[in-house]
């Protein structure tokens, strides 16, 4: 069974459900807050995104499809030509040969001389017939020559046609990562929390924002949303108190049994107590990242290790890393950019 993203509880085979096309969570047709002609509507085209940064994903990627299926013809049509290049060549050496032929023709002839006079009309039509044949072959190869070198041309104005829309295609990612993680700007997620808690998800919020030491208000906050393994997304009005928050966290270890969630706190929670470990663990409190920024930030922690640098963070929904505390940071926008980067020498 499928379980709604919305109120974590599992959506039954009798219970109207629907799906996001792009990512794929399911949700109970009231949890998505459809009305009864809404979700028929849906059910009979099958179509149905669970936000608008899902939506824009969707034809985003729509859009990339056509453009790499372009692409695909543009390399067709390379190979038609590297073909035409190659069958162009071997008539080449085809002339070539023949030339060799008929000056080993014309060094016989040459050698000849006694013969050649006993037929001198023979030999006269004869010459005729080679000086026209090799004027024909010595004109079809100069034209061979310049279809070869036409050819040439137009390779390499593909080649260039190719890196120019390579060269797109990694603008076009980093352009639609910068407006998925723009949508994302004024949200949070908190980790650590557990599913257990049974309070509201308000209240644990304002709990683990006054636990860093930020005051929220009820207006503070747009939408809450209690995600799988007692994850908390949060969307608040502005982002002001995003950023008070992700600053007030900075530098400073969160713990669930230091949290001030009152009697509804599950028992255990001491630190004398014998289930301690179980909920003296740690609370995350982190931006909101897109898929893609969580992807490349995943792959920029390995330059620790590989490359020696000290620091890998992210910060407005940036990627940026630094080899010490005296060298500048360097702006990961790009699975590209992590590739120069593990191009560079490993700092001894």
């Amino acid at each position: 069974m499928d379980e709604c993203l919305a109120c974590n509880s599992a959506i039954k085979t009798d219970e109207k459900q629907v799906k996001c096309v792009y990512c794929g969570n399911a949700y109970h047709m009231k949890c998505a807050g459809l009305s009864e002609s809404r979700y028929n509507k849906i059910q009979k085209l099958n179509y149905y995104f669970c936000s608008t940064p899902c939506e824009s994903s969707y034809e985003n990627n729509k859009k990339m499809d056509e453009l790499l299926a372009t692409m695909k013809a543009l390399q067709t049509s390379v190979d038609c030509i590297n073909k035409k290049c190659e069958e162009n060549g071997l008539n080449l050496k085809r002339s070539d040969d023949a030339m060799q032929n008929l000056s080993v023709s014309i060094r016989e002839l040459s050698q000849s001389q006694s013969e050649i006079k006993c037929s001198v009309e023979e030999v006269k039509t004869s010459q005729m017939f080679i000086s026209a044949q090799y004027e024909d072959i010595k004109s079809l190869h100069e034209e061979m020559k310049k279809d070869f070198a036409s050819c040439c041309n137009k390779v390499d104005a593909h080649d260039n046609k190719i890196t120019a829309i390579d060269k797109s295609i990694i603008d076009l990612k980093k352009r639609l990562r910068f407006a998925e993680q723009s949508g994302l700007k004024n949200e949070i997620v908190i980790s650590g929390v557990p599913k257990e808690l049974s309070l509201c998800e308000q209240t644990i919020v304002t709990k683990v924002a006054a636990a860093v030491g930020v005051q929220l208000f009820t207006t503070d906050i747009e939408k809450i949303q209690r995600i799988k393994n007692g994850m908390v997304l949060v969307e608040f009005c502005s982002s002001k108190v995003r950023n008070d928050i992700l600053r007030a966290r900075k530098g400073k270890s969160i713990f669930v049994d230091e949290i001030d969630f009152g009697n509804a706190v599950l028992p255990g929670n001491s630190r004398s107590s014998p289930n301690n470990k179980r909920y003296h663990s740690k609370v995350f409190i982190n931006e909101n990242l897109t898929r893609e920024t969580r992807l490349i930030l995943k792959e920029a922690k390995s330059l620790r290790a590989t490359h020696g640098y000290k620091y890998v963070w992210c910060g407005k929904g940036n990627i940026y890393c630094k080899r010490d505390d005296s060298s500048e940071p360097h702006v990961i926008d790009s699975i590209e950019d992590l590739k120069k980067l593990r191009l560079s020498p490993k700092k001894a």
